[in-house]
């Protein structure tokens, strides 16, 4: 699954769906390009560590440096790929 130029917010609030369909599509990798993104919010993180305990493994590409910072000090970067 890839989710490209996504609203992050829009995103964030579609989490039972979007884990549903990860899962019911049995997706091996959803990949995100954060790009667009200034910030990610709990909301966003919550929905990215839901899915990666469904076994998904999560990438998140083009982080922007505040997001990317906020990666880091939750330690998510370690859970995630994160790549530019």
């Amino acid at each position: 699954a890839i989710c490209s130029e996504a609203s992050l917010v829009f995103f964030a609030d579609m989490r039972a769906e979007l884990v549903e369909a990860v899962t019911e599509n049995n997706s091996a990798v959803l990949a995100i390009n954060m790009a667009p993104a200034d910030y990610v919010n709990s909301a966003f993180l919550g929905a990215l560590i839901a899915i990666h305990k469904r076994g998904v493994k999560v990438e998140l590409i083009n982080p922007s440096a505040d997001a990317r910072q906020v990666l880091e000090i939750t330690r998510l970067d370690q859970l995630f790929v994160v790549r530019d």
